[in-house]
């Protein structure tokens, strides 16, 4: 019986320095999130007003610049996977919608 009891205080003692190892360990870290850059450019949604610059004739040693003014859109499509702008603007060389 006397052999009993002593086991029985040695799993005891035992078991309650396991647990108290335990409670001093610090918790797992958890690894980063992985970012697919799905949202990357999500900023870039909405409505916009737009004034631009356009040289019309490039590469001729040309210095005439054309002022364009309007408005756009930038918003999701293919479920959020994509987006798509549109501009419309207007200027001295006439509308121009893209």
């Amino acid at each position: 019986m006397r052999r009993a009891s002593t086991l029985l205080l040695l799993l005891g003692s035992s078991t309650f320095l396991y647990v108290r190892a335990l409670a001093q360990m610090p918790p797992p870290t958890l690894l980063p999130t992985l970012h697919d850059g799905a949202h990357h450019f999500d900023p870039l949604l909405g409505n916009f007003t737009y004034h631009l610059r356009r040289m019309p004739r490039p590469l001729t040693g040309s210095t005439e610049w054309t002022d364009l003014n309007g408005s756009g859109a930038c918003y999701k499509v293919c479920g959020g996977r994509a987006h798509l702008d549109t501009i419309e603007v207007d200027g001295a060389s006439g509308h121009s919608k893209s």
